[in-house]
């Protein structure tokens, strides 16, 4: 296992929608989505972000290390949806050190983290088949012997006539 896979903490999630803000947050609205409606007519999921966080401890840091963030089958396999490329982002990140408050000493050094953050936002969904089950899938330093994944399902569509009846 890659010293920088095996020290990272990482995550990956769905939202309804997510964004980048100032001092390193990040918004997430509708955070935790396992479903995904299928819009009929566009053929396709309803909009969606996915976010990845990646925190390394400070005495790592800096560290340049790829990154990647793929769309899978729930045994794995890259989609490639209406036959196109695969749902795959890779890149190289770069996690710096903190800023250290002044006064910090050598045990807060030790608690501090530098984090680096994917958002990808969907906001015409992706063409997937409803009734299936995709994950999105986060490895670091090209370690596949340690993954974080998100599955969800993507809904099928509502027949017409149901619904909630009243009265």
């Amino acid at each position: 296992m890659s010293e920088i896979a095996q020290a990272a903490v990482a995550w990956i999630q769905m939202a309804d929608f997510a964004q980048a803000e100032g001092a390193g947050k990040a918004a997430l609205v509708g955070a935790g989505l396992s479903a995904l409606p299928y819009v009929q007519e566009r053929s396709a999921t309803a909009r969606f972000s996915v976010v990845a966080d990646v925190e390394l401890p400070y005495p790592m840091l800096p560290v340049d290390f790829p990154v990647e963030v793929a769309l899978t089958t729930a045994t794995g396999d890259l989609v490639s949806p209406r036959g196109g490329g695969a749902m795959r982002l890779a890149k190289i990140a770069r996690v710096e050190q903190p800023q250290i408050p002044a006064g910090v000493g050598g045990e807060g050094r030790a608690v501090m983290r530098g984090r680096t953050r994917i958002i990808m936002d969907f906001g015409q969904g992706i063409p997937l088949p409803p009734g299936e089950v995709f994950q999105w899938r986060l490895m670091l330093d090209g370690d596949a012997s340690r993954i974080w994944t998100w599955p969800f399902l993507v809904l099928g569509p509502r027949a017409s006539g149901s619904g909630a009846v009243l009265g």
